[in-house]
Order: C-alpha cells, then sequence, then structure tokens
C-alpha cells in the first residue's frame, strides 16, 4: 500500500500518477482505497517506477512528494 493522505474541502478526488502517467485503475491488481492509498497486489517488476498522488477539487491540485517504489527479486 501506498499511502496518499489529502484533505480539503470540498473533499479532492486522488489520482495516482506512476513515472508521470495516469496508473491504469482498470487493472485488477490495483486498488484505490477510500483513504486515497494506492493498493498493489501480486507485485511485479513492472510495477516499479515513481508514484506520486494529486488531491484535486473545484479549487485546485497539490501534487505528493514523489517516492520510488523498486521491486527486489
Amino acid at each position: 500500500i501506498i499511502v496518499c493522505l489529502a484533505f480539503g474541502i470540498p473533499k479532492p478526488q486522488i489520482l495516482w500518477l506512476k513515472d508521470s502517467i495516469p496508473v491504469d485503475l482498470t487493472d485488477p491488481r490495483l486498488t484505490l482505497l477510500e483513504s486515497g492509498s494506492l493498493q498493489i497486489r501480486e507485485i511485479k517488476k513492472s510495477d516499479e517506477g515513481q508514484y506520486e498522488c494529486v488531491a484535486i477539487n473545484e479549487l485546485g491540485s497539490a501534487h505528493s512528494h514523489p517516492g520510488k517504489l523498486y521491486v527486489k527479486g
């Protein structure tokens, strides 16, 4: 689970980026949790990369600091 904590009024929508490209949430291994965190199941080498969350509401957007995910093995 990669954590994203975002607060705002109105409540922001959360978007995840991997290597600056929106994460494909149609992949059944990926779940955007109610908290805004990203859950990755059955992790693969191809999941490795730089992740960041973006919180968006009608007042604007805010990007998290990017974090690098390394997959060992």
